[in-house]
């Protein structure tokens, strides 16, 4: 990857830099680590999209420290019982930017935390949304639903996939995001908003992530691929379709379609959304890639897509199994 600075526009002798900073949040002081770079020429500090920036991991270890609820917490309490903000925001008195401005970064307020925690008891919630007037019938009849199927054991997919995969530090192998699943969600219901085969959503994430990383050095969900025989997939990817199904978030239909080889027909699943797609919820950037993503490949079938991914570096270079790293993105086929 070629670096030049965003002043000067000096491509040569950009020198890497990284250093222990103190940062002071709410009068207590943090030493996190900073990585920057350096222009020679002109003497311009700068950082990349991909870096982390000093002050969330402040926030972090504050919250840590004092034993409050990270963002990726809240976001997966949400996503397990199928709330909007603005429905969770309305069960605990908040406004819906409060609960927004949480969920993105932003330091909570030590009272609003201890709200959402005690929201996260099954007892608690099952008498909030009992009382509730902001949720319809059916809303409320569904949360409760879920709260019942957490109680008797059948949240572990939920777990692993907010609390396992989202605390795993952004590296090569996640395009240097942390992983997120509201991203991922919504990548999700776009590409099946007229219907999808699973094989075939796999690599359109696939292609949108890694896309977007060679554009601009970081991907767009965080999200960890794998090589398997029918080429790039989300490592795990079985984990996250059940528990969209059992969300009522993609219907699934069992389909025939043809082979990878195109020889004779197939049974597969087929996805399709049951919402519309939070768009808002990505850069610019990212809605372009992922449109362009869709249309490039909307005349694939399952098996041609999955032929012009077993060309791409990454996927001939990785053994079976193994994580994909992101740095293939400079040769994505793609253009």
């Amino acid at each position: 990857m070629t670096l030049s600075c965003p002043v000067c526009d000096n491509c040569t002798g950009i020198e890497a830099k990284k250093e222990t900073r103190e940062l002071s949040v709410r009068g207590e002081p943090f030493t996190v680590e900073v990585e920057y770079y350096r222009c020679p020429q002109c003497g311009e500090e700068f950082v990349l999209p991909s870096q982390n920036d000093p002050l969330d991991a402040a926030y972090r270890a504050y919250r840590e420290r004092h034993k409050l609820l990270q963002p990726e917490e809240i976001r997966a309490f949400r996503h397990k019982y199928g709330l909007t903000q603005s429905e969770l925001a309305n069960l605990l008195g908040l406004g819906g930017a409060t609960l927004s401005r949480y969920e993105t970064g932003r330091l909570q307020d030590e009272t609003h935390d201890t709200l959402l925690r005690l929201a996260m008891k099954p007892e608690s919630l099952r008498e909030l949304v009992a009382d509730s007037m902001a949720l319809g019938q059916e809303k409320r009849n569904t949360i409760l639903a879920s709260i019942e199927a957490s109680e008797s054991g059948a949240s572990r997919m939920e777990h692993y996939l907010t609390f396992g995969m989202g605390t795993q530090e952004p590296d090569e192998f996640s395009g240097y995001r942390r992983f997120d699943r509201d991203r991922l969600l919504n990548a999700i219901l776009l590409f099946c908003s007229e219907g999808m085969i699973k094989t075939k959503l796999n690599k359109l994430l696939f292609y949108a992530d890694f896309k977007h990383f060679k554009d601009y050095t970081v991907s767009i969900t965080g999200t960890r691929y794998a090589r398997i025989p029918f080429g790039p997939a989300p490592d795990n990817y079985d984990l996250y379709y059940p528990v969209l199904i059992r969300q009522n978030t993609l219907a699934l239909e069992e389909v025939r379609y043809p082979s990878f080889h195109g020889t004779d027909d197939v049974s597969g699943e087929k996805f399709t959304s049951l919402r519309s797609a939070d768009l808002n919820v990505f850069l610019e950037s990212e809605v372009e890639t992922l449109l362009r993503v869709k249309r490039f490949f909307k005349d694939h079938s399952a098996g041609q897509i999955s032929e012009y991914s077993h060309e791409e570096e990454g996927y001939v270079r990785t053994p079976t199994g193994g994580l994909i790293s992101y740095d293939y993105a400079r040769d994505l086929k793609l253009g």
